[in-house]
């Protein structure tokens, strides 16, 4: 999982790729990736959107399934969300791809494949209980939790 909080940097690009390439070689058989691009982050920057296309790309025989949630409601996210898909469909990860609106719709879509060899299938409540137990944990770090 990968929460898009502030601004998309290429170090923090830099980080998650690296964390990927980690959970690459302790799961050889697949993983599976979701983004979540809250509606606080501005979109990402020329060259931040490179170094996502170069970590979906570095994943390409490893990653099962990808999502990116373009976290909100409105014109703005929509216009979003139809500009990533494009892209996305542009790049050809080589793998299962989808942008949505919200972390259910991206947790119920990943929950429909079946889990690699050796690994446990999760339920959609699952990954959506993930999503959320990620995001207090960084609501804590940045003191954003009340």
């Amino acid at each position: 999982m990968i929460v898009w909080r502030l601004h998309t940097s290429d170090a923090a690009v830099a980080r998650a790729e690296k964390h990927l390439a980690a959970l690459m070689r302790a799961y050889p058989d697949g993983v599976t990736l979701i983004q979540v691009a809250e509606p606080t982050a501005p979109p990402p920057s020329g060259s931040a959107r490179n170094a996502v296309a170069k970590l979906l790309h570095s994943g390409r025989n490893h990653i099962k399934s990808s999502s990116l949630v373009c976290a909100g409601t409105g014109f703005a996210l929509a216009t979003a969300r139809a500009l990533v898909t494009g892209l996305a469909m542009l790049m050809r990860t080589g793998f299962p791809h989808e942008v949505f609106a919200t972390v259910k719709e991206a947790a119920d879509w990943h929950a429909r494949f079946p889990a690699p060899k050796n690994q446990r299938a999760f339920a959609s409540q699952d990954i959506v209980s993930a999503v959320a137990d990620l995001t207090a944990i960084l609501d804590k770090r940045s003191g954003q939790d009340g």
